[in-house]
């Protein structure tokens, strides 16, 4: 058994322009994601509830759930999270503040639903 040196593995013409194409790719998507506008507003669904709010207005909101646990949402600096929930797993807690179109936070165990929209039109979307 005889290892090959390094120099015996030469790229050939295609796996350049694959090598090429996956970095373009990468890079258009990346493109897109910087771009991605700033939500406007945040609706928050719990159980039967919806209720939306504004994303430039600081406030704290309590949303009690069916089960009877809670959730405490934060609206503070154009963002939304989650600062305090009495649920297992706490992923919700642990989530980034999230404030761009589209963006959510989802608390399972309490079946709250918080996503971030932009009541300006998106051309990417249209």
């Amino acid at each position: 058994m005889s290892l090959q040196k390094s120099s015996d593995y030469n790229l050939k013409k295609g796996d350049l322009i694959l090598i090429a194409v996956i970095l373009s790719i990468t890079g258009i998507a990346a493109l897109l994601i910087m771009q991605q506008k700033r939500g406007d507003q945040v609706i928050i669904t719990s159980g039967e509830a919806k209720e939306t709010y504004s994303l430039n207005e600081s406030r704290t909101i309590r949303v009690s759930c069916e089960s009877g646990g809670y959730n405490t949402v934060v609206i503070r600096n154009g963002m939304v999270w989650v600062e305090e929930a009495d649920c297992k797993n706490q992923i919700c807690v642990n989530h980034k503040p999230v404030s761009k179109n589209h963006e959510s936070i989802v608390c399972i165990p309490h079946k709250l639903f918080i996503d971030v929209k932009s009541s300006r039109n998106n051309d990417i979307d249209n």
